[in-house]
């Protein structure tokens, strides 16, 4: 599909020609690793030209592994796997977090992608500060 409303179309900025010019110049090939499988294979997947990062999102590795939380040690030896093999292959490596206070952890891991918490949290939080004014007293 083709759309230009997101970031990378300007938010429907973007005309569509010069979108698809930029598209077949610019595109970036991220591989999700979410499975243990993908975990054991996570080097000969970053060895695969072309490929730019190799991208976890711990809670679907987690799911997948079978885990009923994110602490779980299992997690965190997988990723740091991955890690290994995006810095041996000179890959970038990118991971979802929670918030902004797991990103030190994971740079110290070789991790420089990040995405922070998700649309969803952002919408909630905002819709929690609106009704948090809303319910302000008048001023006397």
């Amino acid at each position: 599909g083709f759309s230009a409303s997101p970031r990378a179309g300007g938010y429907g900025q973007r005309e569509m020609a010069e979108l698809m010019r930029a598209g077949d110049t610019q595109t970036a090939v991220i591989v999700q690793i979410e499975s243990m499988d993908a975990v054991e294979e996570a080097e000969a997947i970053a060895a695969v030209p072309g490929v730019d990062c190799l991208f976890v999102a711990p809670a679907d590795l987690a799911v997948s592994m079978g885990a009923n939380s994110l602490a779980d040690p299992r997690v965190a030896e997988a990723l740091a796997r991955v890690c290994a093999a995006g810095r041996k292959a000179g890959r970038a490596i990118g991971c979802s977090v929670a918030d902004s206070q797991q990103v030190p952890g994971l740079r110290a891991l070789g991790v420089s992608v990040f995405v922070v918490g998700s649309d969803q949290a952002l919408l909630k939080r905002a819709a929690r500060q609106a009704g948090a004014v809303a319910r302000e007293p008048l001023p006397a």
